[in-house]
């Protein structure tokens, strides 16, 4: 092709102007479908008008009907507003309509209500994007993001074989427990997975839910046991011990160092941190004896320096034992617990925060488990 054929192509295609638009309906079967009427024309008398239509399986909206009557939430002190919602899975966003009006506009809302069920809004510094569906409320919730696509695949439903469809959307769920105020952890409806997130009462969860496959009413009825079993505790423990961003940073962040468990040694750390007025974690050090050559002092203290900023009500001097315990079921099904502690007068002018465990389990061989204590074994 010379350059000028070229030049000419290129100069159509710029000229060349596309329009689209979409209708979401409902057919006999109570298929949800959507058909899409697309034009192209170009510039008058150069080329004949085009005209294409796709018809799409599903929708990328929540709901059908698409508008809905729901309640809007602009910021967290705001007074709730009504309006119509469309809320699109495809692409996160919240069309509002107000006052009856047919012209509608995009909001950010903190949170928002459609169809008696509550959506939030992420939070920065959170994985992902869009809003999570709370479909349990309480001290701990359990929410789901809902995020759906278009597949252009040409497909055949299964109501009727002459149905063709250029597409279909397909919706992906994603779950998540939020403890209090910490960042929503992803679970998927397994007991493993749940129990993993739940861990400080797993033992006790394990014997109520004992189903390897959950549905969402089981881990609703599991997070409600959950805040009974935390609640008659929590008056035992120190406050800080029961927030659920302290003791989540541990959970993700100590690591048993991989020396250590390969070599069987467990041992007991204490470690002494402050929180200052802005709710910063400042001056962590070693009460106990250090044993750098195994590492367990620093996995806990670059665990508290990388704590998040926690409420200033936490302000104090705190002493946090871990222990990090090792088990080998080629040996034995019973864990190799640390037995060596500071006295009592070496933890004075702190408060003491419920002990720590970092678990390990492996199956291979590895000499006799040994405790470690600074540098003696």
């Amino acid at each position: 092709m010379s350059r000028a054929a070229i030049s000419f192509l290129l100069f159509w295609l710029i000229s060349l102007s596309v329009s689209g638009q979409c209708d979401v309906s409902q057919d006999s079967a109570g298929r949800i479908i959507t058909t899409c009427q697309v034009y192209s024309t170009s510039r008058p008398n150069e080329i004949k008008s085009y005209h294409k239509q796709t018809v799409y399986l599903g929708s990328e909206y929540f709901t059908y009907p698409i508008w809905q009557q729901g309640t809007v939430w602009l910021d967290n002190a705001g007074q709730p507003i009504s309006c119509q919602i469309a809320y699109s899975l495809v692409d996160q966003k919240v069309y509002c309509r107000f006052n009856g009006s047919l012209t509608s506009r995009v909001v950010t809302p903190e949170s928002f209500s459609i169809n008696g069920l509550l959506f939030t809004r992420r939070q920065p510094g959170s994985v992902g994007r869009g809003y999570l569906a709370v479909l349990r409320n309480g001290q701990t919730k359990l929410l789901l993001n809902l995020q759906r696509h278009l597949v252009t695949a040409r497909i055949t439903d299964g109501y009727a074989k002459g149905d063709a469809f250029d597409g279909s959307y397909q919706t992906r769920k994603i779950y998540y427990i939020q403890k209090g105020d910490a960042q929503p952890e992803p679970i998927d409806l397994t007991r493993p997975s749940l129990l993993n997130a739940l861990y400080d009462q797993a033992e006790k969860l394990a014997e109520r839910f004992p189903e390897t496959t959950l549905t969402t009413e089981t881990v609703v009825n599991a997070l409600a046991y959950y805040d009974q079993l935390t609640a008659a505790t929590g008056p035992l423990k120190p406050a800080l011990s029961m927030e659920p961003v302290f003791t989540q940073a541990l959970h993700n962040r100590i690591k048993y160092p991989s020396r250590a468990w390969n070599e069987g040694v467990y041992g007991r750390v204490y470690i002494r941190f402050e929180i200052t007025k802005r709710g910063e974690a400042i001056n962590i050090t070693s009460l106990s004896p250090e044993n750098n050559e195994y590492g367990f002092d620093q996995a806990v203290k670059q665990a508290l320096r990388k704590l998040s900023v926690l409420k200033p009500v936490y302000a104090g001097k705190y002493v946090l034992p871990v222990a990090f315990t090792f088990t080998n079921t080629l040996a034995s099904t019973s864990a190799c617990l640390p037995t060596r502690t500071l006295s009592p007068d070496q933890l004075a002018d702190c408060t003491i925060l419920e002990e720590f465990t970092v678990p390990i389990v492996v199956t291979k061989k590895v000499g006799t488990c040994r405790e470690i204590w600074g540098t003696s074994r």
